[in-house]
């Protein structure tokens, strides 16, 4: 609803002869259905006055209501310090009274001098939805209004809001805002909780990962842990899916994460915005993994002590092995099997947790699968109920939503590389890797659609296939008409020399110029780049583009193409910035040298831009082999 702006507040305000007390219009006003404005208006003084002159009372609420939503104390100082009365009306069906409104859009300084015409009671007034000012700031994260209204009544935080009655802390907790929640941790009466409230807000912190909290509340009462196993709670289902930092297991679960993060690649020049805003997205990552680790770590102690049978029937009952597995969460199986090592032979449609990782590419837990030793070849043997064994599910590409959908939902791991071909190249990797586990019978059987997983592969597999080879194509073209420019530029520049060359004999004038070599090796660095880059290229347009052809030639041929027009990219603004110093340096002082600086920046720019597909180029073909490594450790 949008309301005009009146500068002039002159023309304000007097209370009706007819309603003297306001509070009795409120209850009337709230008591009733109220469905239009019209109905709302009739509720108040349709004319008030004020020296003498009378204005609607629909007038006035639309000059209250813009003023608190543009936080302009100046517009409704007059009329509300004239009409304190006005303050607890419900100037709108939906928001409520003018505090309410100015609540809700933020308006800060609004806020504050509204509150110095106010008692502190004031601040408990409800709207429509029973929800005071304070519950509304809460839930929106505005923590200065809530801190301001908390000075100025200690008891907001304790008064039940909203249709359902609860506290402000746990209505902000379901809202998922950390900073506040834990502002009102500290400042709310939690022995006013009930039990159930208080496992319910152990259980929201944890889904919206306010771990901190949770820690806390469950510290202060710790029988929690066994009433969650007994109402079949989903708090262990939750942790399941979140990364997980566990401190008895760092030593090992260091030595599985090397493998799929080889610090190797870490090292690699990147753009300097993206390296500091990884760095705290990094920092508060880890820090959550910690803080979910911990409280992870104290419930299952918790729940192992107090009630470790209902512990063990919940974990076979939600198959919390099987769905860790799936999340790729590590940690939290490692914990788990280490308690229960039974588990790891539970079934589920036939699946263990090893070909849910095959399954959904997860490859920290096929990894740690190969810590059990042994065992790990009764359990690749197994046949599921469609009659596929562990390398039909390598062969498997996504899963159908439904049963009857053929829609399929990727693996994560396609989310991690760039383009068809190398997620082609990683499909490929698994279901090589899985084959030199399985017992050599097992490759030729078929599942009851009587294929065999290398048939189901090829099948699966056929449109990625040609996605791959699109887009193979689509960026040698373009790579190497990149690289034909450069190639057919510096040839020319190294026949035309700066400065040009003796008439008698033929010589360079600036041969023995201090540039001159600088000039002479960087162009021809950069015409032999340019043309390794184009026979690159070429190559990866005349591939046959069979399956296996994506796993490391195509990928080899991409990068070293990549690698080698970066690099003449490079040389050939070496040259130029040779050329411009020979040239000029004599005739001017600063300009060679800003025209130099500026030769960096089309090279820092190409970086930037292409460093993901060539990391991604050299992830995927170069680390793929350290992709299963085997890890020294056993989980038991």
């Amino acid at each position: 609803m949008q309301f005009e702006h009146k500068n002039s507040i002159d023309i304000i305000i007097m209370e009706n002869n007819s309603s003297h007390d306001e509070y009795e219009d409120h209850e009337q006003f709230e008591s009733q259905d109220e469905t239009d404005s019209e109905e709302y208006v009739d509720q108040h003084p349709n004319i008030i006055f004020l020296n003498g002159q009378g204005v609607d009372y629909r007038n006035v609420c639309e000059i209250l209501y813009g003023a608190a939503l543009k936080d302009n104390w100046k517009s409704a100082e007059s009329i509300l310090k004239e009409n304190p009365w006005l303050i607890h009306q419900n100037i709108s069906h939906e928001l409520g009274s003018i505090l309410h409104i100015a609540t809700q859009a933020k308006s800060f300084q609004f806020v504050l001098e509204l509150m110095k015409l106010m008692e502190a009671t004031d601040l408990e007034l409800k709207n429509k939805y029973e929800n005071t000012a304070f519950c509304l700031a809460a839930m929106s994260g505005f923590y200065d209004i809530a801190k301001a209204m908390k000075a100025k009544n200690e008891n907001l935080p304790n008064i039940r809001c909203g249709i359902d009655e609860l506290l402000p802390i746990i209505a902000t907790a379901q809202c998922g805002h950390k900073a506040m929640v834990s502002y009102l941790y500290e400042i709310t009466n939690l022995d006013t909780m009930l039990p159930e409230e208080r496992l319910n807000l152990l259980e929201i912190t944890i889904t919206n990962e306010m771990y901190e909290v949770a820690s806390d509340i469950f510290n202060k009462e710790k029988i929690l842990a066994k009433k969650m196993l007994q109402k079949g709670s989903a708090f262990l289902y939750m942790l399941a899916q979140k990364s997980l930092a566990i401190s008895k297991q760092e030593g090992y679960l260091k030595g599985i994460n090397e493998v799929a993060y080889s610090p190797v690649w870490k090292n690699i020049i990147i753009s300097a915005f993206s390296m500091v805003k990884s760095q705290f997205i990094t920092v508060e990552k880890n820090l959550l993994e910690k803080q979910a680790g911990r409280l992870f770590e104290e419930l299952w102690t918790e729940c192992k002590k107090t009630a470790e049978k209902r512990l063990l029937k919940y974990l076979e009952k939600d198959k919390l092995l099987h769905f860790a597995a799936k999340t790729g969460n590590v940690e939290f199986l490692v914990v788990v099997i280490n308690n229960h090592p039974d588990l790891i032979w539970k079934l589920d449609r036939g699946w263990s947790i090893i070909h849910v990782a095959v399954l959904y590419r997860e490859e920290k837990v096929f990894n740690l699968i190969h810590q059990i030793g042994g065992m790990k070849n009764l359990l690749i043997q197994k046949i599921d109920a469609n009659g596929n064994n562990i390398l039909h599910l390598a062969g498997r590409l996504g899963l159908s939503n439904t049963l009857n959908s053929k829609e399929k939902t990727m693996p994560p791991s396609f989310l991690r590389v760039s383009g068809a071909a190398l997620q082609m190249q990683r499909e490929i990797l698994w279901f090589k890797e899985v084959e030199k586990l399985v017992p050599p019978f097992l490759l030729k059987v078929k599942n009851f659609d009587e294929k065999t997983p290398r048939e189901l592969f090829t099948e699966e597999h056929k449109q990625l296939l040609k996605d791959g080879e699109k887009w193979m194509k689509d960026t040698a073209n373009s790579c190497m008409l990149v690289a034909s420019l450069i190639a057919t530029m510096v040839f020319a520049v190294g026949f035309t020399v700066p400065g040009g060359n003796n008439s008698n004999n033929g010589i360079p004038i600036l041969l023995n110029s201090k540039g001159f070599m600088v000039f002479v090796i960087s162009d021809a660095v950069a015409l032999f780049n340019s043309i390794v880059s184009i026979i690159m290229f070429l190559s990866i347009l005349i591939s046959r583009y069979g399956e296996d052809d994506f796993l490391v030639s195509l990928p080899t041929k991409l990068f070293f193409g990549l690698t080698a027009l970066f690099l003449s990219i490079v040389s050939m603004l070496v040259a130029f910035a040779a050329t411009f110093f020979l040239v000029y340096s004599k005739n001017t002082i600063w300009e060679p040298k800003l025209i130099i600086v500026c030769a960096g920046i089309p090279v820092a720019l190409f970086g930037c831009l292409q460093y993901k597909l060539w990391f991604d180029v050299a992830r995927s073909t170069y680390r793929s082999k350290l992709l299963f490594r085997l890890d020294k450790h056993k989980v038991y």
